[in-house]
This record gives structure tokens, sequence and C-alpha cells, in this order.
């Protein structure tokens, strides 16, 4: 499975490609159904309802592996620390940032009004990382940087009224709803 996966990458990249696999339940493919899922319900329930997200965002943890996997890791601390330096390379990785321009992207074709994004700047510990940042004068991350330029995006389209009919434009011009 992933958690196996992750266990057995041996670079950065090959963290990366287990998020964008489309089979990860846990990956970039299936949040992305999970968004639109949570929209559909909304919108059959009550139009007035807006779709929000409270610490949302996304981190890399060995919290996340199964339990099997959790147990094992916690067996080989030598393992531990190797994949937690993976981790804080695919981290800092730019295509962490592209996988979070993804994300947000989703965000805006389903209408998301409300993204307090979960920020907690914090050097990368055992857990691995959760934040956007290492710091809060650490700007340069690929996610932080990601995350900037989307909050740009939320502002002025929120600002200017382009709500629900431009995102709807959107989704069906790229096909990307389904």
């Amino acid at each position: 499975g992933i958690a196996k996966g992750v266990l057995n990458a041996k670079t950065a990249e090959e963290i990366l490609q287990i998020l964008k696999d489309p089979e990860n339940p846990k990956g970039v493919e299936s949040t992305r159904k999970q968004i639109i899922a949570h929209k559909q319900v909304i919108d059959e329930a009550d139009s007035r309802i807006q779709l929000v997200a409270y610490e949302g965002g996304h981190h890399l943890a060995l919290a996340n592996l199964g339990r099997n996997q959790r147990k094992y890791i916690d067996k080989h601390p030598q393992l531990k620390y190797e994949k937690l330096a993976l981790f804080k390379k695919a981290i800092e990785h730019k295509e962490m940032g592209e996988i979070t321009k993804q994300l947000y992207q989703v965000w805006l074709e389903e209408d998301g009004k409300q993204f307090n994004n979960f920020y907690m700047p914090q050097s990368f510990h055992e857990w691995g990382s959760l934040g956007l940042s290492l710091s809060l004068s650490d700007t340069k991350t690929p996610r932080y940087q990601a995350a900037s330029e989307y909050a740009r995006i939320f502002e002025a389209r929120e600002k200017n009224g382009n709500g629900a009919k431009a995102s709807d434009k959107s989704r069906h011009k790229s096909g990307n709803h389904k």
C-alpha cells in the first residue's frame, strides 16, 4: 500500500510521486475528489451554505502511516530519521509548491470560500512538517509561496464578487469537474 511505499522510498521525488499517485487514498487526487464531493453535498442541501476550511492545507507526517507501519518505524529509529529527512526534502522541493497549487485550484473551481490555512510555523520535528514554513520569517518554502499566491487570488475574487459563476466557467472549461 501507500504506507509501504513511503517506507520504501529512497528519494524526495519518490515521496512526491506517492502524493501524486491517483491510487493514494490520502493523495492529491483523492483530496481533489473529496473537495468536489463536499461541495456537491453542500449544493444539494442548501445553496446558501458555503464551502469553508478550518486548518486546511496539507502536511507530511509519519503519524499518517498505518498503525503497523508506525509500530515498525518506532522500533527502527534510524529508519524513522531517514524518512523524516526525506519528508523534509520533499517539503522543500519545488514540486511541493505545484501540489499545493493544484489543491488550491480545486478550491477555487469549487467556489470554496473561507480557507483558514494551517500555518503554524515550526521547525521540522519527529512527526514531520505540519505548517507552511519553518519560522515566521521563512517565506521561501514552496508551500508558503503557493499559499501566498492563492491568498491573493482568493482575496481578489471575493473583492470583485467573482464567486460561483466564475468558478463554474473555469471548472467546465478545464474539464476538471466530474
